[in-house]
């Protein structure tokens, strides 16, 4: 267990290196009082996602002695294996299309997006696993729309978001984030699996961002009020038997479910409005939606 909280911190964090919804960046503000003094001694995330909160850890000092990220998004891990394990091959991938991008108006950004996706869409699965995979993967994460991770029938469950903005001027490579991020992941853990099938070391930090219930973000896989509760278990059992400080995010639907079946943990909200991925649809299209976030607690 910690001893005490820390004090308000800086929010030093690496630069992002893809936009994610749901992402944690605009809730460190609200976590930085609550998070351990030091650096603990290891860190699970099962659902990493855009992994803003160890990202965090890492930019203010407090990196985690041993760090496993994990998600069931195989080709997001593939991503963050090949910044970790083979950048300059990555690199080299990627910079034909930051150039080719950076040359070309919005109506050609509009069809060369298109083209790449077809392109990644037809690999087969060891082609998307491979660092030339995970490059093309990283063109599109960088072009598409707004952070959404959507798929389709057509792309065999396979990253489909749309087009992104086309008018923004210039490349999207971002070489000093990427080589960043590549030395944070150095010695991390990276598991393509869910949940259920990590336990935490003695004494981790444990941080859980599944995909939210009520939730407008689109996920390659669904998560159900079954798939919450067994979470909520999951997390409880890395608490008592593990010794772990477990922290699990989530959103307040106004029914009391967590309420319900997550007594034992201390709840912390905070107001927040949702601009992207969780936005309210309405006949004329998205707009943003105000909302509680929930932070559950076992210490």
């Amino acid at each position: 267990m910690w001893q005490g909280m820390a004090p308000p911190v800086p929010l030093r964090t690496l630069p992002r290196i893809f936009q994610w919804a749901g992402g944690k960046t605009k809730m460190l503000a609200s976590y930085a009082p609550l998070l351990p003094q030091r650096a603990p001694a290891a860190y699970v995330e099962p659902f990493a996602g855009g992994a803003a909160l160890f990202a965090h850890l890492c930019a203010s000092g407090r990196r985690p002695g041993s760090v496993l990220l994990g998600d069931t998004n195989g080709e997001l891990m593939g991503l963050y294996h090949a910044i970790a394990h083979d950048l300059g091959t990555f690199l080299d991938e990627v910079r034909p299309y930051d150039a080719l991008w950076a040359g070309i108006d919005a109506d050609a950004r509009r069809t060369t997006y298109y083209a790449w996706r077809a392109r990644y869409w037809g690999l087969d699965a060891g082609e998307a696993a491979s660092t030339q995979g995970s490059a093309l993967l990283y063109a599109l994460m960088r072009t598409s729309f707004n952070g959404i991770w959507q798929t389709c029938a057509a792309s065999r469950g396979r990253f489909g978001t749309p087009v992104g903005l086309v008018d923004k001027r210039g490349g999207f490579l971002q070489e000093a984030a990427l080589r960043a991020w590549s030395e944070a992941l150095q010695g991390v853990q990276l598991h393509t699996s869910g949940f259920e099938s990590l336990i935490a070391p003695q004494g981790a930090f444990v941080y859980c961002d599944p995909p939210y219930r009520d939730s407008f973000t689109h996920y390659s896989t669904g998560f159900d009020d079954a798939d919450q509760a067994t979470l909520v278990a999951w997390c409880r059992r890395q608490h008592r038997e593990q010794g772990a400080t477990v922290w699990l995010a989530n959103r307040e639907a106004g029914d009391g479910f967590f309420e319900d079946i997550a007594a034992d943990a201390v709840f912390h909200r905070f107001p927040v409005t949702y601009t992207a991925g969780r936005r309210k649809k309405t006949a004329d299209g998205y707009e943003a939606k105000p909302a509680t976030e929930l932070l559950m607690v076992w210490s």
